[in-house]
């Protein structure tokens, strides 16, 4: 499994997409920081995608 770990940002949809479309969703895992960005920066649901919230706690939960 690879993880990916980044700031939700704009180009991060398009390759959440890009590596959901060619590769198995189950082989790829995202872990995205700041929910507040999703207006912006809008990304399909998968079950491999979560988002945390922007704050402290939420991130050091996120990363356990």
């Amino acid at each position: 499994m690879i993880l990916h770990v980044c700031s939700l940002s704009a180009f991060i949809p398009p390759f959440v997409k890009l590596i959901n479309e060619e590769f198995r969703e189950k082989n790829h895992q995202f872990w995205m920081i700041g929910n507040q960005n999703l207006k912006q920066h809008p990304v399909e649901s998968a079950d491999n995608i979560y988002i945390a919230r922007k704050s402290v706690v939420a991130q050091i939960f996120a990363y356990i």
